[in-house]
């Protein structure tokens, strides 16, 4: 049974932007969560999978419940920018762990977002950047010419 895609411009009421907003989010997080785990797995960082989520995640977002055009666009990108943030804290919040000798949840319950952010910092470098960017730029090209 095929999936409704709506193909024309429509008004967007208040609920259906809501559930837009709402299946990007969760999506982003789900698929920062499924790339912090192949990271694990794999043992090494993995920035350039974030041109593959961008794809991924735009060739989804067609099936979000919101009219093709420049909103699904932007919420393709939002959930891209979701999965790369959620990636980047679930990875500080591992190497706090391992580094400190406690389990996850105390490390949520005790660090800051201070933290957090110092973590991310000191293992952000320019080739990261470059592939996180790419990702957030595959993604709006792609989302873009699929909801033309």
């Amino acid at each position: 049974m095929p999936l409704h895609r709506p193909t024309q411009a429509q008004p967007v009421s208040g609920g259906r932007w809501l559930g837009g907003l709402a299946s990007a989010m969760l999506t982003g997080l789900a698929c920062g969560g499924l790339w912090a785990l192949a990271s694990l797995y794999s043992q090494r960082p993995l920035e350039w999978f974030a041109v593959v989520i961008g794809g991924g995640l735009a060739g989804l977002g067609r099936y979000w419940p919101l009219p093709r055009g420049p909103r699904l666009t932007a919420l393709v990108v939002l959930a891209c920018a979701m999965a790369i943030i959620a990636r980047l804290g679930l990875m500080a919040v591992l190497v706090l762990s391992c580094t400190l000798g406690t389990g996850l949840r105390e490390v949520l319950v005790r660090a800051g977002g201070g933290l957090l952010l110092q973590v991310i910092g000191l293992r952000l470098d320019h080739l990261s950047a470059l592939y996180y960017a790419a990702g957030l730029i595959v993604a709006a090209v792609l989302a873009r010419r699929l909801s033309a």
